[in-house]
């Protein structure tokens, strides 16, 4: 339609495409580029590769690689070819709550830290396409207030992943240098051990799990008041129902990854060391240390003070000719709280917010060191007589029990127990319990490997190496040309 690839072209070319080749273009470029971000169905790839990697590739690959695939599908949905049918937001959000949800259930149910960090990456892939889906949705219905709304926070939200995710990966990657394991089952106590590194693993949890004052809070917020607004562009019971269904999902999927990160946190650097690695971890250097340090300084100056960026994202999205974000900015901040009882109102700016709480809380240190106790006594905690060992403590498989109990319809756990037996039967006993998952689209790709690897071996027996053999083929293929040329 442009006869050229620039950009400029492109754009000016859009009221020259027909609805059928758009829809068309649309879905190949979502497949295409859906799959590169990791989105559900087509994500099988990312829990294998980013393990796999270094860790600072993994950091790169998680935070900058498949947000550049939705960076391309933003400029084909905003530049290249406009406004849209609703169906396609719907098609995006229906997608995008699929990764979100299953993407977090399987982060909770890991014990490598690396692959629940990268299922993790896919649970957010899927929160930012709820702004997406939800931006193609109100452009469709020409509510460009709301649209802009919804991409600016998809597009904040890319960027708070890519902090969040690149510290969270940069601290797996100290613990994976100080311990040698990625297990946290083999973990425990190293916040004694790697203090610098606890607080800065922290901070990225509890930025990706969007409590406020952090990046994260600022784009999830975001993402709720687009979805908050959705029901007006839905027609019909269905779509409100629909609506709320996003809404709800939503919300479940931010427990869960409160949960996620919890378990994280909680199994890796407190309680009890669970193996002679974890005894014997060290902090890691400084330049990796302040690596991580400016990451939390972004999550914590991104979750305070958003409006900057939010211009900047404003900025980028004017004049693309499907939204215009100057009239969602107008009258609203960002980053406020709104506080209303009866007649009264008030806005609460979050830096405010932030300085309460360091005021609160120094306060109630004050008066600690005032007026409280200044004795304490220190002893291991009270087991019957018995001092308390690793063996006591929640395992990463224990804590995340109950959601698998709650999930085993869709999590389909597979439980194998190994009992060593002794001639006593109520002493030496040892037991070994494992609990693995297979992903739920793995029986969708089985086939097409076991094809594709099927194909290779015949032609590894084709491709034998024989240069007589080639020659052969070479002569088939000019015979049988010379014979289609001639039409015989």
């Amino acid at each position: 339609m442009a006869g050229s690839l620039d950009f400029l072209r492109l754009r000016q070319s859009v009221g020259s495409i027909d609805p059928s080749t758009q829809n068309i273009v649309f879905l190949c470029a979502f497949i295409g580029f859906g799959a590169k971000a990791g989105m559900i169905p087509l994500h099988i790839w990312l829990p294998k590769a980013h393990p796999a990697a270094p860790t600072h590739v993994s950091a790169l690959m998680s935070g900058v690689m498949i947000e550049t695939a939705i960076y391309g599908l933003c400029r084909f949905c905003l530049d290249f070819l406009g406004a849209g049918p609703a169906w396609w937001g719907v098609i995006v959000l229906i997608l995008a709550i699929v990764s979100s949800v299953l993407g977090v259930l399987y982060a909770v149910m890991e014990h490598d830290v690396k692959r629940l960090l990268a299922y993790s990456s896919v649970e957010n892939i899927g929160i930012i396409l709820l702004g997406v889906g939800a931006g193609l949705v109100f452009a469709a219905k020409g509510q460009s207030g709301l649209a802009a709304v919804a991409w600016v926070a998809a597009l904040y939200h890319v960027m708070s992943h890519a902090i969040c995710k690149s510290l969270l990966f940069m601290g797996a990657g100290a613990v994976l240098q100080s311990t040698h394991t990625k297990d946290m089952e083999c973990l425990g106590r190293l916040i004694r051990k790697m203090p610098s590194t606890a607080v800065f693993f922290l901070t990225g949890a509890a930025a990706i799990s969007a409590l406020p004052a952090l990046n994260g809070f600022v784009s999830e917020w975001m993402t709720f008041q687009a979805l908050f607004y959705l029901p007006q562009s839905m027609a019909g019971a269905l779509g409100k129902v629909f609506s709320a269904f996003l809404l709800a999902s939503l919300g479940l999927t931010r427990a869960l990854a409160a949960a996620c990160f919890v378990k994280a946190f909680g199994i890796a650097f407190l309680a009890k060391p669970r193996s002679i690695q974890a005894e014997q971890a060290r902090e890691v250097n400084h330049p990796m240390l302040f690596s991580m340090a400016v990451l939390a300084g972004l999550c914590l100056v991104l979750g305070l003070w958003p409006a900057p960026l939010l211009t900047i994202l404003g900025q980028a999205l004017s004049g693309r000719g499907v939204i215009e974000p100057a009239q969602a900015f107008a009258g609203f901040n960002w980053q406020v709280i709104a506080i209303r009882a009866g007649s009264a109102s008030g806005d609460l700016q979050m830096p405010v917010v932030a300085v309460l709480l360091l005021l609160g809380g120094a306060l109630a240190w004050g008066i600690t060191r005032l007026y409280g106790r200044s004795q304490t006594a220190q002893g291991e905690t009270w087991t019957c007589g018995m001092v308390p060992s690793a063996r006591m403590e929640y395992t990463a498989t224990g804590f995340s029990k109950p959601i698998r109990l709650a999930f085993k319809a869709i999590l389909r756990p597979q439980h194998e127990t190994i009992a060593d037996l002794t001639p006593n039967r109520y002493f030496g006993r040892r037991l070994h319990y494992h609990v693995s998952f297979t992903d739920i689209f793995s029986a969708v790709y089985r086939p097409i490997n076991c094809g594709i690897i099927r194909a290779a071996q015949f032609m590894k027996v084709i491709q034998a190496g024989s240069v007589q053999l080639y020659i052969g083929y070479i002569t088939a293929i000019t015979v049988l040309a010379l014979i289609l040329s001639t039409r015989w």
